[in-house]
């Protein structure tokens, strides 16, 4: 408990440790069993995140069979906003369906209070012909399925949608109509009874379809299906047999996780194995390759097959083996090649780390096209005795460590390039190795003998390399001559070495590697080499700074690292610059951490790598703290040390919260990495250089603060969900010609600018005339149900642009048909609809009423206004009739709504609508006060508008009129309707007393319906912000928590508050950090 926490001497919490708080009364134990953060725990063991995550997966779906399919939608597995479907009910009473065209429908609900056990889905209803089951994520489709045992699917369905069978525990035989061509996400999942399915013309295979479906035992792929979904079969325990087909083009990640099979022939006409594929496959012994194409076995794709002995064709390929893919697989001792009978040939490029680890391998021969990596651990107490090399490798960390039967490495002289520490550990061959308790490969000092007594060491004159940790915590090391001939010290290779009191180098140009020389006493002792405030290793390793240092710092011409912390805490520099000339190379973690007075960063225009830490490290990036930096340019050659996703962008700049301009020359700092989110703090500004080609997707997708965004010509490409549609850039550009009109973004970016013809029942009837491309979620948060018309140009439609029940219509062949088809959404032809149901086109940031058929050589509509003012006359199509206001008297108006609208809750739009008139023009009125003040703004023919031009927090009125004001009689104003556009939730304040031995906490001002605690303790969690609490109900109510009563306390505290606003909780900032130490308090 918290009065019992005085180990604050002790480094750290450790498993058990508790504390308690009590509010209003009761006491609430937080116990710390699940920290994850300690120092031994063993590194392989990190894959368990990938089976918490399918256990969480399972879990899920049980919790559905307690309470339903229900929720918001999901599209490829991005969550989409719940459907807005207009459901009608049969007249025997027996169906609710959603009416396609005048003769076409789609299922939604059966509303019989009890099934029969068999169910012969109905062909016709009311005269409409049966095209899909679905629940567009709505509901279940069932009102109760108890008794369901077998379904009959008539010829008429194509789609069978989400969830539509979900949890039917007792059914048991499902016959498929010949036309059914898709299944849908968890169409079947939860089905315990089901033990098995024809498929027969189905070609999609939805996420999750058969999920837990543990009777299911044996599945043909039928020469028709050409793609299988994430996880379709996923922990099916007694599914032994799978008949794979080479018409499959596409399996996604963990397809057969958890299954009961036990011999795979691959045929799938596929070029990866997908992650997790066969993980946790106990049963499976063998598995072979067929494929030509394949070029990658994903990661953990047959992790833990414990009885997994062989597999065949593994030399097709020639890519990449993925991190995990066969470790654990403790029985796997034959790699069969499929070419020419050879045993245990691998031609990939890169084996990833734990590839192979604790594996049963005995003899491998490693080749390559160009050079193969082999990365850290990828062999690790695996049985090789012998490996034959025939192209050249570069080795990571203990890649080949504790393989104590590895004898024989032939040809590695030959094609050794580099390699990591202790990559040979505790084998024979680097035992046969040592001379005078040096292992050297190719003149590289590879290993150290742990037992021997190295005192004053001079290097041989043969070496020309010292590879990573070579010397690392040697306790007999005390000095050290580097030759001419050393051109390269690898990272920490003297580490640790306390009592390493002399280093002399030879040669300048030694390149020194990261924390080479850290903990040693020698560092330690070199205060005589302190140059005007900087530490410098050999003239190259910038390793410390003085914090008393202060204004412009100007680095020297042969400095190539600055080293991890160099300029840590230096408060009061302003701005860091490099001698020309700089040979600067090197950039490492939290270089410039916490220097909150550094308002600019000068980088010399050359190639440079900016270390970007590991998921695992609790590192920070370089600039983190930087908090006055203002603007930061990239230069062209800059590169991170691993491949950017859009969140690492994010964490480069955490805490610096003044930067507001970015500029970005090096297309290597463009992130990606679907699902990932970029907030870059506050940046307002984003420049981009000439060789930026492209944004990718998410690159900045939670940018909320940009306003302008500067491109060159070069720029042609932009992702999907590049930019947040909510940034003052998207929502004000007028740029949407060029690249940025066709790019996947033209539906983001002009989807806030769809103007007022929106339907009274609600419904958009667009057809998307002259777009070629259309953004993920462009369409997929609105609320109104939409019906698209999808021309031939368009080449692209991103994930989850439109939401589930959204209605499209296409072509037969083209690529919206096609993509519909795949992504399960119903779709129509354009003679199904009919000539005159699309009164709206939409181009490129143009809508028009249109003629009635356009053509390629239509003239480009006029963009209609976005002002504040009346509207004129808008030039129209030549052809097109207008429609004329007859100057007679009209009743006038009622507003019947006004509500926030748009993609988030906070948006700073409202809607409008009102009743029919007999006018067939409206005049809105809007005002900040109830009575006066009214201004026109708008003069529309539709009955709703959407008014953009409102602030966030402010209240608005609002007034309509029906007619113009050059009616003969005056027409009166409606009477006013209110509205407040939502606003974020005020910052919370609070405030810390004691009273007793209590601390008692309270909030002086907040807002909302629940808040969210959090504690940062001395000694815990590596000072980080942790047992993050929620409490529902009165926000006012005071938290109290125990005082030490003996001793001293130290800890920080904050608290946010949160609300539901249309239906997605909003979250307050968090408050200001109260502190308390030894008795003091400190806000």
């Amino acid at each position: 408990m918290l009065n019992e926490l005085t180990d604050d001497e002790t480094g750290g919490e450790e498993k058990g440790d508790t504390f308690v708080l009590t509010e209003n009364g009761k006491d609430i134990i937080i116990d710390i069993t699940d920290y994850t953060g300690m120092e031994n725990v063993m590194k392989i063991r990190k894959h368990y995140r990938n089976k918490f995550w399918i256990w969480g997966l399972t879990v899920a779906l049980v919790i559905g069979s307690l309470g339903g399919a229900g929720g918001a939608g999901r599209v490829n597995g991005i969550p989409t906003a719940k459907a807005a479907v207009t459901m009608l009910q049969s007249s025997d009473g027996q169906w609710k369906y959603r009416k396609l065209t005048e003769d076409k429908l789609v299922l939604t609900k059966y509303l019989g209070e009890k099934v029969e056990n068999t169910v012969n889905i109905p062909q016709t209803v009311d005269g409409m012909t049966v095209m899909a089951l679905d629940t567009y994520g709505e509901d279940d489709f069932w009102q109760s399925s108890a008794g369901l045992q077998s379904v009959v699917i008539p010829d008429s369905v194509t789609r069978i949608g989400e969830a539509v069978f979900q949890n039917c525990r007792d059914l048991q035989r499902v016959t498929l109509g010949n036309a059914v061509k898709r299944l849908g996400t968890s169409a079947f999942s939860g089905c315990i009874s089901l033990d098995s399915i024809n498929l027969k013309n189905a070609e999609y295979i939805g996420a999750n379809a058969f999920a837990m479906c543990s009777s299911l035992t044996e599945i043909d792929m039928n020469g028709s299906v050409k793609s299988v979904g994430a996880y379709a079969f996923v922990n099916c325990n007694n599914l032994v047999k799978v008949t794979d087909s080479a018409n499959v083009v596409h399996y996604g990640e963990g397809v057969f996780f958890g299954t009961g099979i036990k011999n795979m022939k691959l045929c799938a006409s596929i070029t990866k194995l997908p992650d997790m594929m066969f993980q946790d496959c106990a049963s499976l012994e063998s598995v072979e390759l067929v494929s030509s194409d394949l070029q990658e076995v994903g990661e953990f794709a047959f992790m833990d097959c414990t009885s997994l002995t062989t597999v065949t064709g593994l030399d097709r390929v020639t890519k990449k083996i993925g991190k995990y893919a066969f470790c654990g697989c403790t029985g796997l001792g034959t790699l069969a090649d499929a070419q020419d009978g050879l045993v245990g040939t691998l031609i990939s490029e890169k084996i990833g780390k734990f590839a192979f680890y604790e594996t049963a391998i005995t003899e491998l021969t490693l080749q390559s096209a160009g050079v193969m990596t082999i990365d850290p651990y990828a062999f690790q107490k695996s049985a090789l005795t012998k490996v034959h090399f025939l192209s050249p490798v570069n080795i990571g960390d203990e890649a080949f460590a504790d393989c104590t039967n590895l004898v024989t490495l032939e040809a590695l002289e030959e094609c050794y390039q580099k390699s990591g520490s202790h990559s040979f550990r505790n084998t024979p061959w680097v035992t046969q190795k040592y001379e005078n308790g040096l292992a050297i490969l190719d003149h590289a000092i590879v290993d150290t003998q742990d037992d021997y007594s190295f005192g004053n060491l001079t290097i041989p004159e043969s070496v020309n390399r010292i590879t990573d940790c070579a010397f690392q915590d040697n306790t007999t090391l005390t000095s050290v001559v580097m030759p001419d001939g050393v051109t390269q010290i690898g990272d920490e290779a003297f580490e640790g070495c306390d009592l390493l009191v002399q280093v002399e180098f030879a040669d300048t140009d030694t390149e020194i590697g990261k924390r080479a020389f850290d903990g040693t006493k020698w560092l330690a002792d070199l205060t005589d080499k302190w140059d005007s405030g900087l530490l410098i290793i050999n003239d190259t390793v910038l390793v410390d700074c003085s914090t008393d240092m202060a204004g412009e710092v100007v680095i020297p011409q042969k400095v190539r690292r600055i080293e991890e912390n160099a300029f840590a805490h230096c408060r009061n520099i302003t701005s860091i610059s490099f001698a020309e000339g700089s040979l600067l190379h090197n950039v490492d973690e939290q270089a410039f951490y916490n220097c909150t007075s550094l308002e600019s960063i000068a980088f010399p225009d050359r190639e440079i790598c900016v270390e970007i830490p590991d998921e695992d490290s609790e590192n920070k990036s370089v600039f983190y703290g930087c908090s006055a930096l203002q603007q930061l340019t990239i230069p062209e050659e800059m590169e991170p040390s691993r491949s950017l996703t859009a969140d690492m962008l994010g964490n480069l700049f955490e805490k610096c919260d003044s930067l507001k301009t970015l500029t970005i020359h090096s297309n290597a700092f463009m992130p990606e990495g679907k699902g990932k989110k970029s907030t870059v703090c506050g940046v307002e500004n984003i420049i981009l250089g000439e060789k930026i080609t492209g944004v990718p997707d998410y690159a900045f997708s939670e940018c909320s603060s940009l306003k302008t965004l500067q491109y060159s010509e070069n720029l042609t490409q932009i992702g999907d969900y590049a930019f947040d549609s909510n940034c003052e850039w998207v929502t004000n550009s007028s740029e949407s010609q060029g690249c940025i009109s066709v790019s996947d973004t033209l539906a983001a970016v002009n989807e806030d600018k769809l103007p007022e013809q929106i339907r009274e029942e609600n419904i958009w009837n667009l057809y998307l005339y002259g777009v070629t491309r259309i953004s993920s979620g462009a369409f997929g948060s609105e609320e109104a149900e939409c019906i698209i018309r999808i021309s031939v140009d368009v080449i692209y439609i991103g994930p989850g642009a439109f939401k589930p029940g959204t209605l499209i219509v296409a072509e037969p062949g083209s690529y919206a048909a096609k993509w519909a088809e795949e992504n399960g959404y119903d779709w129509v032809t354009p003679k199904d609809m009919g000539s005159s149901y699309f009164p709206f086109y939409w181009g490129p940031d143009r809508m028009q009423t249109p003629s009635p058929e356009p053509t390629a050589s239509a003239a480009v509509p006029t963009s209609v206004p976005q002002t504040s003012t009346p509207v004129q006359e808008t030039a129209l199509p030549q052809g097109t009739a207008v429609a004329r206001i007859k100057t007679v008297a009209v009743s006038g108006v009622k507003v019947s709504d006004c509500k926030v609208m748009g993609k988030k809750a906070f948006i700073s739009a409202l809607r409008i609508t009102w009743k029919k008139a007999e006018a067939g023009e409206y005049l809105i009125y809007r005002s900040t006060q109830k009575r006066t003040g009214y201004v026109l703004i708008k003069s529309t023919s539709a009955t709703n508008y959407v008014d953009r031009q409102v602030k966030k927090g402010n209240v608005y009125f609002y007034k309509v009129k029906a007619g113009n004001d050059s009616l003969e009689q005056p027409n009166p104003l409606s009477a006013p309707v209110r509205a407040v556009v939502a606003r974020k939730l005020m910052k919370p304040e609070m405030a810390l007393t004691e009273k007793g031995t209590n601390y008692v906490i309270s909030l002086k001002k907040a807002e909302g319906t629940r808040y969210e605690f959090q504690l940062k303790l001395k000694g815990f969690h590596g000072g980080k912000w942790f047992s993050r609490k929620r409490y529902q109900g009165n926000i006012r109510k005071k938290i109290i928590m125990k005082r030490n009563s003996g001793g001293t306390a130290q800890f920080r505290m904050r608290i946010r508050t949160s609300m539901k606003v249309k239906g997605k909780w909003q979250k307050s900032s968090w408050s200001k950090t109260v502190s308390y130490s030894s008795g003091k308090k400190n806000a």
